[in-house]
């Protein structure tokens, strides 16, 4: 890839559409506060017209007048203790940079997780985005390759929602900038309520349900330290199961019985935990989200308008995982059952699922209380596990299939994230399960041999 500075950018403020949801602000529950983090969302575009560009970002500040809003913090609770954090619809215009590269190529390798996005992308002010009517929670830049490509970056606020809520908002943008559909044709967001909490979890049940990656929590500059410590001593992995390897693996984790169904997530995590015990990563529990917009479609504890919530809707589970044994002939079936299993718990009670989310979202309200910051890197014996593979993030933006990629960024040790391959296999011509993660130095070579045996091998040690 040829690089050069970019050529001076160009601010255009945008003006917003109309706030079509008939509300002026979006409470944030407790629940919901992940302050400090962006989303970034980057694609490579064959072209895109300026004008229409803009007329797309109106177009969808109008159903999404998050996007154009404000975090802000009350003096004091509301009468009924609810709503101190909440997004304030402003009128404010959404800042889009222009520029220009003479890169000839957007970056140099096709994989979605790419190690540097900030060429293409404008950075939130997050340190001081609470009460500051001059920090946006969202941006938009566009640059011009000199080989006619443009890179289209967005950068999304944590605090607006999480990685469901934004894919469905870049969905939106994709067809409100082709054409596909006009704002009446969209089903509106919603921004409340959210779910039904306990307002103050006992020491008992915060004792019981206790995460330490969300408590205690860190200063700012001491967090983003602790994450570039771990990405120094270790190293990044990219690998691709096609869909068809996707298929068997969940083919081969599933149990015999009804009850023991397992996800196309639950096989590749399996598989994933599996390959790092053989190599010496001695892993003893998956830190696994549930984004609960699917997880419990019909508890009474969460609101009807939850699928259309735009909110962080997802929190996190520690399971704990089977010992080791490879004694005997090996198997996926314990992990991913083990895993199928401690997902579907929570499931079973409604009063068990209230605790854990009121003291999930007692430590996001504390945390956002000392604007401190969780830090999400996996301690010894843990793994973490964070899918996008039943989300499409590669809209195209009016361009045929195929002639278009999507990024992002962010990986860490023993930290899982999967999506959607820009690469596509096959007669079908099937996106693949792009796998990103981080290993301890030493441990990268390992992997991809035990890999590479299992594909020459046709998987057959797991059958």
């Amino acid at each position: 890839m040829t690089t050069s500075a970019s050529i001076e950018p160009q601010m255009v403020q945008v003006p917003c559409g109309p706030n079509l949801s008939g509300v002026t602000e979006a409470p944030l529950s407790p629940i919901t506060c992940w302050q400090f983090g962006t989303i970034p969302s980057v694609h490579v575009l064959p072209s895109i017209d300026v004008d229409q560009l803009k007329q797309a970002i109106e177009d969808i500040s109008s159903l999404y007048p998050v996007i154009a809003g404000r975090l802000r913090k009350r003096e004091q609770l509301s009468p009924t203790g609810k709503g101190l954090y909440y997004i304030e619809f402003t009128s404010s215009a959404i800042p889009l940079t222009l520029a220009s590269t003479s890169s000839t190529e957007a970056f140099p390798t096709t994989a979605v997780i790419q190690p540097d996005l900030s060429t293409y992308t404008t950075p939130i002010d997050l340190p001081h985005q609470l009460n500051n009517p001059a920090v946006p929670l969202f941006t938009i830049k566009l640059t011009h390759l000199s080989n006619g490509q443009v890179v289209l970056g967005l950068m999304w606020a944590h605090i607006l929602g999480d990685g469901s809520a934004f894919a469905t908002f870049v969905e939106t943008f994709s067809q409100l900038y082709s054409g596909e559909k006009k704002v009446e044709q969209i089903v509106k967001p919603t921004f409340g309520p959210h779910v039904d909490l306990i307002e103050e979890p006992t020491e008992e049940m915060l004792r019981k349900w206790e995460l330490d990656y969300l408590y205690p929590t860190f200063k700012l500059p001491e967090a983003w330290g602790k994450f570039g410590a771990a990405a120094a001593q270790s190293e990044v992995v990219q690998v691709v199961f096609t869909a068809d390897e996707v298929r068997l693996l969940k083919s081969l984790a599933k149990g015999a019985g009804e009850d023991e169904w397992v996800s196309e997530q639950d096989g590749l995590s399996s598989y994933w935990l599996n390959i790092l015990r053989i190599i010496g990563e001695p892993v003893e529990s998956a830190v696994h989200p549930i984004n609960y917009r699917t997880h419990f479609p019909n508890s009474p504890l969460f609101p009807p308008n939850l699928p259309t919530l735009v909110a962080n809707v997802a929190q996190m589970q520690r399971i704990a995982l089977p010992a080791a044994s490879f004694a005997e002939k090996l198997s996926l079936k314990p992990i991913a059952l083990t895993i199928r299993a401690g997902l579907e718990a929570l499931k079973k009670d409604d009063k068990v699922t209230r605790e854990w989310i009121s003291c999930r979202a007692k430590r996001m309200q504390d945390a956002i209380d000392v604007q401190e910051m969780q830090v999400l890197v996996p301690k010894e014996g843990d793994s973490m596990i964070n899918s996008n593979w039943r989300y499409s993030w590669n809209h195209t933006f009016s361009h045929p299939v195929g002639t278009t990629s999507h990024h992002t960024s962010f990986s860490t040790i023993n930290f899982l994230r999967v999506f959607r391959s820009n690469d596509v296999f096959g007669d079908k011509g099937e996106s693949g399960a792009e796998c990103t993660f981080n290993l301890k130095k030493g441990l990268k070579e390992k992997f991809e041999t035990e890999l590479k045996r299992d594909r020459k091998e046709e998987f057959v040690r797991w059958k």
